[in-house]
C-alpha cells in the first residue's frame, strides 16, 4: 500500500487525464474505480467510511483502504460478505482488493512515468492471491486480459503484472522461436527402417504418444492395426490406426481414420511421403510434434 500512497501522493492535476495500461480507464477514472472498489468492501462490512471524491487522490485512497483493513481485521476472514449485487467469501474480497492495490498501482506509475517499487516477497504473495483468484472466467469477461508470456528470468511483480494481462515496463516478452534440427543416424538403413515402422517403438520418438499397442498379431505389413495414446490439450487421446501403404525400405503409414476428431483435427497429420529420387523414405508427423527420418 505504502508504494500505491507515494505513487498517488505525486500525481498532478495534468496526469489526471492521461490513458493507463488498464484501458478502461484514465488515471481520474481509475482512482474513481478503485475508491469505489475499497468504499464498497467498507459499506459490505459496516464501516462507517464513504467515498470523498472531493479529496485529492493520495487522502481518498489512504482513507478508505485504512478503514477496509480495520474492518478485515475486526471482522476476520470467515464467512461471506453481501456486497448487494452478490455474496463472496471474505477471503476472496480480501484478496482482490490486495490484488488492485498492487496491480493498479503499478498501473498509475506506469501511466506517469514513476517508479514503482514494492518488496518481491510481498509481490510473490500477491501473485499467489492472484492465480487463486483470476480464472477464465474472469479472463472471459474482460476483466483480465490473457496472461502475458515473459522471460522466465522476470521478478515477481514482472510476473504479477504479466499474470493481470499486461506487458511488464522493461520486461521482454518470451520470444516465439522457430528452430529446426536434423540428426544423422548412423545404422544400416534396414535398421532404422525395421524400429520406425515397428507401432510399439513410436512412444520413444513421438513426444505426445505415451504407449502403443498392437491390436492384432504377427509380423507388421499392410493392414497391421495398432492404437496409440497420446495427450491433446492435455487430455489422452486414444488413436487407432492401420497402416496403409509402404516404401520400399518398409516403412509404413498410420494417419487416422478420415473424418473430425476430437483430439486434433485431421490437418494435424499426413502420410508417409512417397519416396522420391535418391531418398528410401520420408516421414511427418504434426506441425508441433513433428520427427523425420530421411535415408539417402
Amino acid at each position: 500500500m505504502a508504494a500505491l500512497q507515494l505513487v498517488l501522493h505525486h500525481l498532478q492535476e495534468k496526469d489526471l487525464q492521461r490513458p493507463t495500461p488498464c484501458t478502461e480507464f484514465n488515471v481520474s477514472q481509475l482512482v474513481d474505480h478503485l475508491a469505489g472498489n475499497l468504499a464498497l468492501a467498507c459499506k459490505a462490512m459496516g464501516s462507517e467510511q464513504a467515498d470523498d471524491p472531493s479529496l485529492a487522490p493520495e487522502p481518498r485512497i489512504a482513507q478508505l483502504a485504512q478503514a477496509a483493513l480495520e474492518s478485515f481485521s475486526a471482522r476476520g476472514l470467515e464467512g461471506t460478505l453481501d456486497l448487494g449485487f452478490a455474496e463472496v467469501p471474505a477471503s476472496v474480497l480480501s484478496g482482490i482488493l490486495n490484488l488492485e492495490s498492487m496491480v493498479h498501482g503499478w498501473d498509475f506509475a506506469q501511466a506517469t512515468s514513476q517508479e514503482f517499487d514494492v518488496d518481491p516477497g510481498l509481490a510473490e504473495y500477491v501473485l499467489e492471491l492472484a492465480r487463486a483468484t483470476v480464472g477464465e472466467q474472469q479472463r472471459a469477461s474482460g476483466s483480465f486480459g490473457p496472461e502475458t508470456a515473459i522471460a522466465e528470468s522476470a521478478g515477481s511483480l514482472e510476473r504479477l503484472i504479466a499474470f493481470t494481462g499486461r506487458v511488464p515496463a522493461g520486461a521482454r516478452a518470451a520470444p516465439m522461436v522457430d528452430a529446426a534440427t536434423s540428426i544423422v543416424i548412423r545404422r544400416p538403413l534396414h535398421e532404422v527402417a525395421g524400429y520406425t515402422m515397428d507401432p510399439l517403438n513410436a512412444p520413444v520418438w513421438y513426444r505426445n504418444i505415451s504407449t502403443a499397442r498392437r491390436l492384432d498379431e504377427g509380423s507388421f505389413g499392410i493392414g497391421a492395426r495398432a492404437t496409440f495414446e497420446a495427450r491433446f490439450r492435455g487430455r489422452p487421446c486414444p488413436t487407432p490406426t492401420c497402416s496403409r501403404n509402404m516404401c520400399p525400405a518398409g516403412c509404413w503409414s498410420w494417419p487416422p481414420r478420415r473424418g473430425r476428431s476430437r483430439c486434433a483435427p485431421a490437418t494435424a497429420w499426413r502420410r508417409w511421403m512417397a519416396p522420391a529420387p535418391g531418398c528410401t523414405c520420408a516421414m511427418t508427423g504434426g506441425p508441433r510434434d513433428s520427427a523425420s527420418c530421411w535415408h539417402r
